[in-house]
């Protein structure tokens, strides 16, 4: 008897290499996943505008970074004593608005400069419904506890994403014309929109993401969505909230996309750094003093192996961790 649906994402056209770099950005899927790329050494760009939930957002701060927009004036907000950006996550807020201005103007140069050589542009969307800032008519990334009143909430649809993302690929082609993007859903459930909402925002973005990979080349797929929803399908699979995938859950998804997604070399190497990554994890009740030696000296010399197979990638860092 079988009680669970196998689901093999097809391998990737193009697969992503170790060797090349990663710009990311989306929901807080998008970040859970940017972790994992972080700690097995990609070169990556996460987030620059902080965490993002709707595809017109997410674009929107990509053309900025693109066309080096900067951020004014027009685009802050003060709330509770804090100045905001409408296009930004919260944790830029500052008591100081020409403080943020310079915060988020030179993440946008960082995030600039990385396009220009990064391999893969990743976007997880995760909710289509957006909020429209009444006073400027602009659908704003995080509404930073403004009063409800001040928005205008609606359903985005799939020209408009479609047709913004074709604007945005055109400029980013003009400054990295070999960049390929990859689109992921979020499968975390936005409840708070309600459950049949939740589900027509999902219709809406996954009939994006598909139109748009049917239609352009360089333009990708992975089914991060389908793997929870349809093949784990089961609240042990989620957070207490019933909402956000539980970390059992991601190590599932990571697991499979770099098996589908990722080059041999890749592969090769993240299996190598397990280890690693598990030793650096280990927190001992007792450092005894021999013990403990003992065991750097030997994480010591999987570090070495781990170089010698893999020249190209800076372990200095779990080097000196064990050193």
């Amino acid at each position: 008897m079988k009680f669970q649906l196998e689901f093999n994402p097809p391998l990737l056209a193009v697969p992503f290499s170790i060797r090349k770099p990663v710009w990311l950005s989306g929901s807080c899927f998008a970040a859970n996943i940017s972790e994992y790329f972080a700690r097995n050494r990609f070169a990556l760009c996460s987030n620059p505008n902080g965490i993002l939930f709707n595809p017109v957002s997410l674009l929107q701060g990509l053309k900025h970074d693109v066309l080096q927009q900067p951020y004014t004036a027009s685009d802050c907000v003060q709330q509770d004593k804090l100045w905001h950006s409408i296009h930004h996550h919260g944790i830029y807020g500052s008591t100081v608005k020409e403080a943020l201005l310079q915060n988020i103007n030179e993440r946008m140069q960082v995030s600039h400069a990385f396009l220009k050589k990064t391999d893969w542009v990743i976007f997880t969307f995760g909710s289509a419904w957006v909020y429209v800032l009444n006073q400027s008519n602009q659908v704003v990334a995080n509404c930073h506890k403004l009063p409800g009143d001040a928005f205008t909430k609606r359903l985005l649809n799939v020209q408009e994403i479609t047709a913004l993302f074709d604007e945005v690929l055109q400029l980013i082609k003009g400054l990295n014309p070999e960049v390929k993007f990859l689109f992921t859903v979020s499968p975390v459930r936005y409840i708070r929109d309600g459950l049949v909402e939740n589900n027509l925002s999902k219709a809406v973005l996954l009939q994006s993401v598909h139109q748009i990979t049917a239609q352009q080349e360089g333009c990708y797929y992975f089914p991060a969505y389908e793997i929870v929803v349809d093949e784990l399908r089961d609240y042990r699979f989620f957070e207490a909230d019933l909402v956000h995938p539980n970390k059992q859950a991601i190590d599932y998804v990571w697991a499979k996309f770099v098996s589908a997604c990722m080059d041999k070399t890749t592969r090769d190497f993240i299996k190598a750094y397990e280890t690693i990554l598990t030793a650096r994890a280990h927190r001992p009740l007792h450092k005894v003093p021999e013990e403990w030696e003992r065991f750097k000296s030997i994480m010591l010399g999987k570090v070495t192996e781990v170089r010698s197979a893999f020249p190209f990638i800076d372990l200095s860092e779990d080097e000196q961790y064990f050193s």
